[in-house]
């Protein structure tokens, strides 16, 4: 939510969408899918799991910043660091989908 506040600062238009389940989003009629993954939209996917969820949306336009291996032990916070979801690297993912990657280092 840091990042959607940053980037809408910065004139970039964007949205937060949760998907806690994805059996049950996939049993949703196509017309409220579409809603969410809305064409011709970049996406950025930010997965604190693995990325299997997200490979029938991955296309030109996704970015994925997610974790797709097990076994760390430390605070969350440095874990979340370490695997590269801080918020810097999102907010750079963004860009960089978007074309603007040269603007994250400007915080």
């Amino acid at each position: 939510m840091a990042v959607h506040k940053e980037l809408t600062e910065d004139g970039v238009r964007s949205r937060v969408v949760g998907i806690p389940s994805w059996h049950l989003f996939e049993r949703q009629p196509s017309e409220c899918r579409d809603k969410v993954f809305l064409g011709g939209v970049p996406i950025l996917a930010i997965e604190a799991g693995v990325s299997p969820g997200w490979r029938p949306y991955v296309g030109p336009q996704v970015g994925v910043v997610v974790v797709d291996r097990f076994g760390a032990s430390a605070r969350g916070e440095v874990v979340m660091r370490e695997y590269g979801l801080s918020s810097e690297n999102v907010r750079q993912g963004a860009l960089d989908l978007l074309g603007r990657g040269n603007e994250g280092g400007r915080r």
